[in-house]
């Protein structure tokens, strides 16, 4: 495999890059080639350029109390970070969410459940032309737990960590 005396200089003004770069990368793929793996001229410099991650100490995450960290943004003042690093945190693993039993998170069964309630709560009569909810005025939902509780969402370090949940009374 040998180039012809111009075809570096047309193929580096036709992809915009210098002679010497299309000289790296034949020479590159032809060791690829001889050595029989897949040939691959993507950047090398992937991972190794712009700038480092700031490491921030999760395990202060560990002594700051539990209710100092019932939202993100409570989490992130306490850190001394912004919240989108937080939330790159939580979407990485390194820290998790956790819902207590009393109000635990939104599951795809509860979602079915909510909206059949809602559809349920169409009335009959207004259905195929111009759908209406009932008046919900004879109704009356009372849930108590609410009244009990205050926040809902901890934010733990991931690590095995159980955390027995407490209501708060008003």
């Amino acid at each position: 495999m040998r180039l012809g005396k111009h075809d570096t200089r047309e193929v580096a003004a036709q992809f915009g890059l210098g002679i010497q770069t299309v000289q790296r990368l034949w020479k590159g793929g032809k060791i690829q080639f001889a050595q029989g793996i897949p040939i691959s001229v993507a950047s090398k410099k992937k991972g190794k350029v712009g700038r480092k991650p700031v490491q921030i100490n999760l395990e202060a995450l560990r002594n700051i109390d539990l209710k100092d960290r019932m939202t993100i943004e409570d989490v992130a003042k306490h850190l001394g970070c912004c919240v989108s690093t937080v939330q790159k945190y939580l979407k990485q693993g390194l820290i998790r969410r956790h819902s207590n039993s009393i109000k635990p998170f939104l599951t795809d069964a509860n979602k079915k459940v909510r909206l059949q309630f809602c559809v349920d709560m169409l009335d009959p009569d207004s259905l195929p032309d111009d759908p209406r909810f009932q008046d919900l005025f004879d109704h009356i939902y009372i849930d108590e737990k609410c009244f009990l509780m205050k926040m809902s969402l901890i934010v733990l370090v991931r690590a095995k960590i159980t955390f027995l949940g407490s209501c708060f009374y008003v």
